[in-house]
């Protein structure tokens, strides 16, 4: 775990899956540890298989963050490998973000003044989720909530394919605290998404191949060039 003082999120662990990352409308793998592993106490990401160099960025990124956790999880579906990263917290609460998404230093501080003044309470935390698509358009989106405490509590996601809800103790969550503190979304154009949607996601159940395997990869996981208007 982190000691250092930039450590914005004490308590926290990040818990992101990943699989061929090495570039996504984000800006990629390096990218998306960079923004995020300095500034929690614990960083737990699970690799469910990536075969286009993935896994080593991530095995040298650890060198520059003793913080990042790294662990190895064949691909079987979205909900138990979430499932597998929870098990490794140690911290008291967990967040849970995505390789394609992103939560600025700005929001950051905010979510940190607010984990400051709420920090004896057990809270479930929905933030703001903006989708950024290649083309300028904002969609609003988000579900589950996106940070909690794990201590003394059975968290598990369950779903289908990529759809997942998280259950606490057997129920699942729908209310929650709402903050607006945004976690920005980058998505690719819409040609990119029909092709993410028709050759990986309706065809998740074809487990053994990797997405950068899978048609139309380059299209949906390039870079969106609005990305560089935030930070």
């Amino acid at each position: 775990m982190i000691k250092e003082q930039n450590c914005i999120l004490k308590g926290t662990s990040l818990c992101a899956i990943v699989r061929d990352e090495m570039m996504n409308p984000a800006g990629g793998i390096v990218d998306f540890i960079n923004c995020i592993v300095p500034f929690v106490e614990q960083a737990i990401v699970v690799d469910t298989g990536s075969v286009d160099g993935t896994r080593q960025i991530l095995q040298e990124s650890a060198k520059k963050y003793p913080n990042l956790n790294i662990f190895d999880r064949q691909f079987d579906d979205y909900a138990s490998s979430r499932n597998f990263s929870l098990s490794k917290v140690e911290t008291k609460r967990a967040l849970i973000l995505d390789a394609d998404e992103r939560i600025f230093r700005k929001e950051l501080l905010k979510l940190k003044g607010f984990l400051k003044i709420n920090k004896s309470k057990d809270i479930n935390l929905f933030f703001d989720i903006l989708n950024i698509y290649a083309d300028g358009e904002i969609k609003p989106g988000g579900n589950n909530p996106r940070m909690f405490h794990v201590k003394d509590k059975k968290y598990q996601n369950e779903g289908h394919d990529c759809w997942e809800y998280l259950f606490v103790d057997g129920s699942r969550i729908y209310d929650g605290i709402e903050r607006h503190i945004e976690i920005i979304h980058f998505l690719p154009d819409k040609e990119g998404e029909t092709k993410k949607r028709r050759y990986w996601y309706d065809s998740t159940g074809k487990k053994a191949i990797a997405p950068s395997q899978r048609k139309g990869f380059v299209t949906w996981k390039k870079l969106n060039p609005l990305r560089a208007k935030y930070s």
